[in-house]
């Protein structure tokens, strides 16, 4: 079960998305010196230093290949072909517009240059 500090997390990426402050650093884990990216949120700390609030790690590999879905158990064809590999249900939470996932409530995609997203796409200088 999705624990509700991950829901809180989830929560704060998407606000920080609506605000522009959401962004993508690099960091390095101090269990094993691994090089890793994370979703982090940024706001201005009382000094007028921008802090960077780390929030989750993007995956490096094929999620496809690295993760079966809860109920799903291993078998012959899980892992090898990508839409296999997850339930069908799973489709139905996707944006019909770019395939992207749809929101908690699953009304709205997304992905910032879809026009389903609420914001709207995403506007290019």
């Amino acid at each position: 079960m999705v624990g509700e500090h991950h829901r809180q997390n989830l929560e704060t990426i998407k606000k920080a998305m609506e605000n522009g402050d959401l962004g993508l650093i690099e960091c390095t884990r101090k269990d094993n010196g691994e090089t890793v990216v994370l979703i982090a949120a940024r706001y201005t700390d009382d000094d007028n230093t921008i802090v960077m609030v780390p929030l989750a790690v993007m995956i490096d590999s094929d999620p496809y290949q690295v993760f079966t879905p809860p109920g799903h158990e291993e078998c012959g064809m899980c892992g090898t072909n990508k839409k296999e590999s997850f339930p069908a249900k799973t489709a139905s939470v996707a944006c019909e517009e770019c395939g992207s996932p749809l929101d908690e409530d699953g009304e709205f995609c997304m992905n910032g240059r879809c026009p389903n997203n609420p914001l709207g796409p995403a506007k290019e200088d």
